[in-house]
């Protein structure tokens, strides 16, 4: 997981420092806020576990299409699609993350 939020964390400051957006300053969550930011890193967790084994399940797949060529191009479409998926849950989970953490 610590590998995955480092890496979501140096996209979101590149992203950041590229379109140089203004960040806004935090506010003070309730408690009531902090549990459903807990929940959500949890059902982020889980959709995060989900896309990595279907990450995992594709790279496998890749491998053994050999030489498809249509196999390999519908499959690294795929593989696309959900390495863009886990890299907006993994923003969400950042952003989940520091909601939960703030008091």
């Amino acid at each position: 997981r610590d590998a995955a939020a480092a890496a979501a964390a140096a996209a979101v400051a590149s992203a950041a420092s590229a379109d140089a957006v203004a960040v806004e300053p935090r506010t003070r969550t309730t408690s009531a806020e902090q549990r459903a930011a807990r929940k959500d890193l949890a059902r982020l967790e889980r959709q995060l576990d989900r896309v990595t084994q279907r990450q995992a399940s594709l790279q496998h797949a890749l491998l053994d299409a050999g030489g498809d060529v249509h196999r390999l191009v519908a499959l690294d479409a795929e593989l696309r699609a959900v390495l863009a998926e886990k890299d907006e849950l993994e923003l969400e989970w950042l952003s989940a993350a520091e909601a939960a953490e703030s008091s």
